[in-house]
């Protein structure tokens, strides 16, 4: 009769081995939510466009307002930002990122804003800068993910010498 108290080491190896479900090297995965991310994006990117343009009159002027060039290219842009995050999200669980979905939707806002901004104070026209803070939607949507999988964030609470208080988050990526 075995009790369960006392096992051979042969025994004690075996039951520790506890088989880990099989999760891909994270460059590979990143990989993956990049791809799917440019898919998802091109998808959404038409999409954009041909909202933004149902937005123009439907009579071709021959003089086209501003507008008729603007609503397109914000409509691709919101379309290729929206996309992309929302196929890093889908990419990366594919391949057992735990990232959440609206963390992933919150970096590639974060970025708009950016882009957004700084594509305003170039008043419109596009430089290095301003070209460059256009593609923050798209790092960021990445990023949010990644941070989002691995993060370990817990509430802290400390107190300073003269009496005051700090409220912060603490964490592990």
């Amino acid at each position: 009769m075995h009790c369960g108290c006392w096992q051979s080491p042969e025994e004690s190896e075996f039951e520790s081995e506890v088989e880990q479900p099989w999760r891909p090297h994270a460059a590979f995965r990143i990989a993956a939510e990049l791809g799917a991310g440019a898919l998802t994006g091109v998808g959404l990117t038409l999409v954009g466009v041909r909202l933004g343009s149902s937005l123009c009159p439907q009579e071709a002027p021959e003089d086209p307002p501003d507008s008729c060039t603007l609503y397109p290219f914000l409509g691709g842009w919101l379309g290729s930002g929206l996309g992309f995050a929302l196929g890093t999200w889908w990419g990366g669980s594919l391949l057992g990122g735990r990232g959440h979905i609206l963390h992933t939707l919150g970096g590639m806002a974060l970025g708009m804003a950016a882009g957004a901004g700084a594509f305003v104070l170039a008043r419109g026209n596009i430089n290095p800068l301003s070209g460059a803070a256009m593609l923050l939607p798209y790092a960021l949507s990445v990023v949010a993910f990644e941070m989002s999988s691995s993060a370990h964030l817990q509430p802290m609470l400390s107190f300073t010498p003269r009496g005051g208080a700090v409220l912060g988050l603490a964490g592990r990526f």
